[in-house]
Protein backbone atom coordinates (compact mmCIF):
# COMPACT_ATOMS: atom_id res chain seq x y z
CA UNK A 1 0.00 0.00 0.00
CA UNK A 2 1.33 3.53 -0.89
CA UNK A 3 1.88 6.09 1.71
CA UNK A 4 -1.03 8.25 -0.31
CA UNK A 5 -3.26 5.38 -0.76
CA UNK A 6 -3.17 4.72 3.19
CA UNK A 7 -3.85 8.75 3.96
CA UNK A 8 -6.85 8.58 1.80
CA UNK A 9 -8.40 5.46 2.98
CA UNK A 10 -7.62 7.15 6.54
CA UNK A 11 -9.13 10.81 5.85
CA UNK A 12 -12.22 8.40 4.49
CA UNK A 13 -12.58 6.47 7.68
CA UNK A 14 -12.52 9.82 9.69
CA UNK A 15 -14.97 11.49 7.10
CA UNK A 16 -17.78 8.48 7.74
CA UNK A 17 -17.14 8.65 11.52
CA UNK A 18 -17.64 12.35 11.52
CA UNK A 19 -20.54 12.44 8.94
CA UNK A 20 -22.20 9.83 11.64
CA UNK A 21 -21.39 11.48 14.88
CA UNK A 22 -22.67 14.91 12.63
CA UNK A 23 -25.95 13.51 11.44
CA UNK A 24 -26.41 11.82 15.39
CA UNK A 25 -25.41 15.04 17.10
CA UNK A 26 -28.09 17.38 14.71
CA UNK A 27 -30.42 14.32 15.22
CA UNK A 28 -31.00 14.28 11.68
CA UNK A 29 -31.16 10.01 12.33
CA UNK A 30 -32.65 8.46 15.29
CA UNK A 31 -29.93 6.43 17.01
CA UNK A 32 -31.12 3.25 15.79
CA UNK A 33 -30.12 4.45 12.30
CA UNK A 34 -26.84 5.90 13.57
CA UNK A 35 -26.10 2.29 15.04
CA UNK A 36 -27.05 0.48 11.85
CA UNK A 37 -24.78 2.71 9.82
CA UNK A 38 -21.71 2.51 11.97
CA UNK A 39 -22.36 -1.31 11.92
CA UNK A 40 -23.21 -1.26 8.54
CA UNK A 41 -19.97 0.38 7.93
CA UNK A 42 -17.73 -1.57 9.78
CA UNK A 43 -19.07 -5.07 7.76
CA UNK A 44 -18.17 -3.54 4.50
CA UNK A 45 -14.98 -2.25 5.86
CA UNK A 46 -13.88 -5.83 7.06
CA UNK A 47 -15.28 -7.20 3.65
CA UNK A 48 -12.91 -4.57 2.09
CA UNK A 49 -9.75 -5.44 3.98
CA UNK A 50 -9.91 -9.42 3.32
CA UNK A 51 -10.20 -8.73 -0.16
CA UNK A 52 -7.51 -6.45 -0.26
CA UNK A 53 -5.51 -8.36 1.53
CA UNK A 54 -6.06 -11.83 -0.65
CA UNK A 55 -5.74 -9.96 -3.85
CA UNK A 56 -2.11 -8.44 -2.22
CA UNK A 57 -1.54 -12.19 -1.63
CA UNK A 58 -2.61 -12.96 -5.35
CA UNK A 59 -0.28 -10.26 -6.47
CA UNK A 60 2.52 -11.59 -4.77
CA UNK A 61 2.51 -15.06 -5.46
CA UNK A 62 2.11 -14.06 -9.17
CA UNK A 63 4.82 -11.42 -9.43
CA UNK A 64 6.92 -12.60 -6.90
CA UNK A 65 7.09 -9.49 -4.95
CA UNK A 66 9.61 -9.04 -2.23
CA UNK A 67 8.96 -10.39 0.99
CA UNK A 68 9.58 -6.41 2.57
CA UNK A 69 6.67 -5.09 0.23
CA UNK A 70 4.21 -7.40 1.24
CA UNK A 71 5.42 -6.85 5.27
CA UNK A 72 4.82 -3.40 4.84
CA UNK A 73 1.29 -3.53 3.00
CA UNK A 74 0.15 -6.02 6.03
CA UNK A 75 1.41 -3.92 8.91
CA UNK A 76 -0.22 -0.65 7.42
CA UNK A 77 -3.69 -2.38 6.66
CA UNK A 78 -3.61 -3.61 10.52
CA UNK A 79 -2.80 -0.36 11.33
CA UNK A 80 -5.90 1.28 9.05
CA UNK A 81 -8.03 -1.71 11.12
CA UNK A 82 -6.97 -0.53 14.38
CA UNK A 83 -7.26 3.26 13.66
CA UNK A 84 -10.74 2.45 11.89
CA UNK A 85 -12.50 0.50 14.57
CA UNK A 86 -11.15 2.56 17.06
CA UNK A 87 -12.89 5.34 15.65
CA UNK A 88 -16.06 3.11 15.00
CA UNK A 89 -16.05 1.99 18.81
CA UNK A 90 -16.01 5.78 20.13
CA UNK A 91 -18.64 6.31 17.39
CA UNK A 92 -20.52 3.53 18.77
CA UNK A 93 -20.02 4.85 22.14
CA UNK A 94 -21.03 8.32 21.36
CA UNK A 95 -24.12 7.66 19.96
CA UNK A 96 -25.62 5.54 22.70
CA UNK A 97 -22.74 5.47 25.69
CA UNK A 98 -24.52 2.28 27.15
CA UNK A 99 -22.73 0.12 24.11
CA UNK A 100 -19.37 -0.03 26.56
CA UNK A 101 -18.99 -0.40 29.97
CA UNK A 102 -16.01 0.40 31.56
CA UNK A 103 -15.46 4.03 30.28
CA UNK A 104 -15.47 6.59 32.84
CA UNK A 105 -18.06 9.26 32.30
CA UNK A 106 -15.47 11.77 33.62
CA UNK A 107 -12.98 11.20 30.71
CA UNK A 108 -12.67 14.07 28.26
CA UNK A 109 -12.74 13.38 24.50
CA UNK A 110 -8.99 12.61 24.07
CA UNK A 111 -8.99 10.27 26.66
CA UNK A 112 -12.15 8.19 25.16
CA UNK A 113 -10.24 8.16 21.92
CA UNK A 114 -7.57 6.82 23.69
CA UNK A 115 -9.55 4.05 25.42
CA UNK A 116 -11.15 3.37 22.01
CA UNK A 117 -7.64 2.99 20.17
CA UNK A 118 -6.07 0.36 23.40
CA UNK A 119 -9.13 -1.55 23.08
CA UNK A 120 -8.88 -1.75 18.91
CA UNK A 121 -5.30 -2.85 19.63
CA UNK A 122 -6.42 -5.51 22.07
CA UNK A 123 -9.05 -7.08 20.11
CA UNK A 124 -6.39 -6.97 17.26
CA UNK A 125 -3.55 -8.71 18.83
CA UNK A 126 -6.31 -11.09 20.73
CA UNK A 127 -4.89 -10.00 23.50
CA UNK A 128 -8.60 -9.90 25.73
CA UNK A 129 -10.84 -7.14 26.36
CA UNK A 130 -9.31 -4.93 29.52
CA UNK A 131 -11.50 -2.73 31.23
CA UNK A 132 -14.03 -1.89 28.01
CA UNK A 133 -16.84 -4.99 27.73
CA UNK A 134 -19.13 -4.11 24.75
CA UNK A 135 -22.62 -4.50 26.23
CA UNK A 136 -25.53 -3.69 23.43
CA UNK A 137 -25.42 -5.60 19.96
CA UNK A 138 -24.15 -2.99 17.51
CA UNK A 139 -21.02 -2.74 20.11
CA UNK A 140 -21.00 -6.84 20.23
CA UNK A 141 -21.01 -7.10 16.39
CA UNK A 142 -18.25 -4.48 15.92
CA UNK A 143 -15.80 -5.77 17.57
CA UNK A 144 -16.62 -9.52 16.56
CA UNK A 145 -15.93 -8.17 13.19
CA UNK A 146 -12.67 -7.01 14.46
CA UNK A 147 -11.42 -10.33 16.11
CA UNK A 148 -12.83 -11.92 12.88
CA UNK A 149 -10.77 -9.66 11.34
CA UNK A 150 -7.24 -10.10 13.46
CA UNK A 151 -8.25 -13.51 12.79
CA UNK A 152 -7.81 -13.90 8.97
CA UNK A 153 -5.00 -11.33 9.00
CA UNK A 154 -3.07 -12.79 11.28
CA UNK A 155 -3.51 -16.33 10.66
CA UNK A 156 -4.73 -16.78 7.10
CA UNK A 157 -2.94 -14.41 5.75
CA UNK A 158 0.74 -14.88 7.76
CA UNK A 159 0.72 -18.00 7.10
CA UNK A 160 0.04 -17.72 3.22
CA UNK A 161 2.61 -15.07 3.41
CA UNK A 162 5.26 -17.59 4.87
CA UNK A 163 4.49 -20.09 2.25
CA UNK A 164 4.79 -17.39 -0.22
CA UNK A 165 8.39 -16.23 1.53
CA UNK A 166 9.53 -19.68 0.82
CA UNK A 167 8.83 -19.91 -2.74
CA UNK A 168 10.56 -16.55 -2.94
CA UNK A 169 13.29 -17.63 -0.91
CA UNK A 170 13.90 -21.90 -2.68
CA UNK A 171 13.67 -20.26 -6.16
CA UNK A 172 16.14 -21.06 -8.48
CA UNK A 173 17.70 -18.09 -10.46
CA UNK A 174 17.25 -18.52 -13.91
CA UNK A 175 20.04 -18.50 -16.14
Amino acid sequence: MKPREAILKLFGIFFLCFLVLFTTHFDLFGSSIAKFLIVSFATLKSLLFVYQNFKKIKESKMERDVYFNYLIFLGGNIILVIISFAMDFFTLYEVNNASFQGIPSEFSLGEKVFEFFFYSILNMTNFGFGEVIPVTLAAKTITSLEVILSFVAIIFVLSDFMSLRDSIINRKPQK
